[in-house]
């Protein structure tokens, strides 16, 4: 099989909105996005000139106004930092507390147009700005995009599986850990096969919606990001323009990544067998 590299170039397809608002997976976006900020600030001696830029006109932001910059808040809020918890407990804060409305991508990254484009274009500084001081931020956040990738993928799983039952379509499911728990998700292909033919037709009406291929494109952008953020660099995929098929046993992917040793920043994209797969979003 001939591999290809994703590299950090724009991807044609991330065009989308600059407006961005939603619920658990906001506040994981949020967490992924001061981790960045922080190793632009570790880069740049406690100036981030990339990464939220405008936060402070001297220094850096602490989490309270980090979150007020993004959010555009008149106040600082007192927020559970990820730093002094742990990141799945400051986006559930973030979440439960109303903190993951809408904010502007471009206050974030300049050259970011799109959510699409600000989760490619952080997860390239990630990588390409990448000296060993990055390495205590990076574990924290790998795992925050990670949990995008995959809380993304459910929601519109979720989604996906209304829309079919509304239809008189059963869903076939399957099953994907997250955070150390199962979830279940539609197995689209599973679910063609067990129906009549007229579900693809149907099913590819779905996709094809225009919310819906914008829903897409950012669980692509997403899972694009977390991938080069556990290959520290370009991604390797069958084809080009395709998101990552692989199917990494776990020997492998430890072998390959750092974990940091803490179970609850280990990969989120394991299947039920234990191995590691990246799947495809969208055939």
């Amino acid at each position: 099989m001939i591999l290809f590299n994703l590299t950090c170039t724009t991807f044609m397809i991330c065009v989308l909105s600059s407006i961005n608002a939603y619920s658990l997976y906001g506040g994981y976006e949020r967490v992924f996005y001061y981790y960045a900020y922080l190793a632009d600030a570790k880069v740049h001696n406690d100036r981030p000139k990339s990464i939220a830029a405008g936060c402070s006109n001297s220094g850096k932001c602490d989490y309270n106004n980090f979150i007020k910059f993004v959010n555009g808040l008149g106040q600082a809020p007192k927020v559970l930092s990820p730093t002094s918890s742990d990141i799945h407990k400051a986006a559930k804060f973030l979440d439960d507390n109303g903190f993951t409305t809408e904010y502007n991508t471009n206050k974030l990254y300049n050259k970011a147009n799109d959510l699409a484009n600000l989760f490619e274009e952080i997860s390239c500084f990630m990588t390409t700005e990448e000296p060993k001081e990055l390495d205590e931020f990076w574990d924290s956040a790998r795992a925050s995009i990670e949990s995008v990738c995959f809380l993304r993928k459910l929601a519109n799983s979720n989604k996906f599986k209304d829309f079919l039952i509304a239809h008189g379509i059963r869903p076939v499911m399957k099953y994907d850990r997250f955070n150390c728990k199962q979830e279940l998700l539609v197995d689209e292909k599973a679910t063609i096969e067990e129906n009549n033919s007229t579900v693809a037709d149907l099913i590819k009406g779905f996709h094809s919606d225009k919310r819906q291929t914008t829903h897409e494109t950012n669980i692509r952008c997403a899972c694009w990001a977390a991938a080069r953020l556990h290959w520290r660099g370009p991604v390797p995929t069958s084809k080009p323009g395709a998101v990552f098929q692989y199917d990494y046993d776990e020997e492998c992917w430890q072998k390959n990544y750092c974990l940091g040793g803490d179970k609850e920043l280990e990969p989120q994209l394991y299947g039920q067998s234990g191995d590691i797969h990246l799947q495809k979003i969208m055939n």
